[in-house]
């Protein structure tokens, strides 16, 4: 068996987006434009690739570890740009969605506020 080093990762890891190589949704094979590395760690790497045929999005790490090769991936709706955007962002927590959920409650007028305030946008 051979030993997996920090200086194998590298091409481990472009073995790892070759396992990636259809789409799971239609399973078309993706074109390499179509694969972005957001980033890219000595030992791990985030992907996002959006198929040509149906455009469905995927998600995924690709790490090395002593015991091998591993990745798991996820059908998105976040472009890569958005996965750019969020990433290392703060974590929404319980109290956030009950302080929003308060507001929302406290103000009967809320849904129609958001409501002109996007149309508001949308005008300019």
């Amino acid at each position: 068996m051979k030993k997996i080093t920090q200086n194998s990762s590298p091409s481990l890891l472009s073995e790892g987006l070759k396992l990636m190589r259809n789409c799971p949704i239609c399973r078309h094979e993706y074109e390499k434009k179509s694969v972005k590395i957001l980033f890219d760690k000595e030992i791990s790497r985030l992907a996002h690739l959006t198929c040509g045929k149906c455009q469905a999005m995927v998600l995924t790490v690709i790490t090395v570890s002593p015991f091998g090769l591993s990745s798991i991936g996820m059908v998105t709706d976040l472009s890569s740009t958005d996965v750019s955007k969020l990433w290392g962002r703060e974590s929404f927590v319980e109290d956030d969605v009950l302080d929003f959920y308060n507001l929302v409650e406290s103000n009967s007028n809320f849904l129609q506020l958001l409501s002109s305030k996007k149309n508001n946008k949308n005008l300019n």
